[in-house]
């Protein structure tokens, strides 16, 4: 087994990382990433390359004698940082910290116009 696909299978046992987030990360299918990481098919250097990009890694981490120590993910469950938002991503952000403040005051007002005998049967 190649030195790149050892590491590469023990990292995501490690971390709990499935095939399907592999290949959404990395763009390649999922019996693509399967056969590579079963070597049932050759990884080149741009597979590579895209593997390690897709778990935000240089393909050197992949490639050295032993696997650097990683803290494990007990949860099995992995979060990566996707970079600063945008001005359209905080936009929506904003919009919605501001509804689920405010969600609160339209559900008791709502009630309290109920109870005072304000509802829509009147019209």
């Amino acid at each position: 087994m190649s030195r790149f696909i050892k590491n590469l299978n023990e990292y995501l046992s490690r971390q709990g990382i499935k095939q399907k987030f592999l290949s959404i990360r990395s763009g390649m299918t999922e019996d693509k990433i399967s056969k590579l990481l079963n070597e049932k098919q050759v990884i080149d250097e741009m597979e590579m390359e895209k593997l390690a990009d897709a778990l935000g890694k240089d393909i050197s981490f992949f490639l050295g004698e032993n696997l650097p120590e990683i803290p494990e993910i007990g949860s099995g469950r992995l979060a990566f940082y996707a970079g600063e938002p945008g001005e359209e991503q905080k936009q929506v952000a904003y919009k919605l910290i501001n509804l689920i403040e405010n969600l609160d005051e339209v559900f008791n007002s709502s009630a309290w116009y109920n109870a005072a005998g304000g509802g829509l049967d009147e019209f």
